[in-house]
């Protein structure tokens, strides 16, 4: 399986970069790379500090545990 496919699906960088063969500076240049692109968006540690406080959020922030739902009307 190569290194998107399984980030997207959860892993770690370590346990994709081991997953697709590659070491862990490689996978990381890649996810630089990826998360450039828009390709994938790591989670977040913590709240950002725009977080519930604009109508219009990033698209990433869609499936935030930390972003407030939003509310009709």
């Amino acid at each position: 399986m190569n290194l998107l496919d399984l980030l997207r699906r959860g892993a770690t960088i370590d346990a994709a970069a081991s997953g697709a063969g590659l070491d862990r500076e490689m996978a990381a240049i890649m996810v630089d790379h990826y998360q450039r692109a828009g390709l994938i968006e790591l989670p977040r540690a913590a709240a950002c500090t725009d977080c519930g406080t604009t109508a219009r959020r990033p698209l990433g922030c869609a499936g935030c545990p930390f972003a407030e739902p939003r509310r009709a009307g």
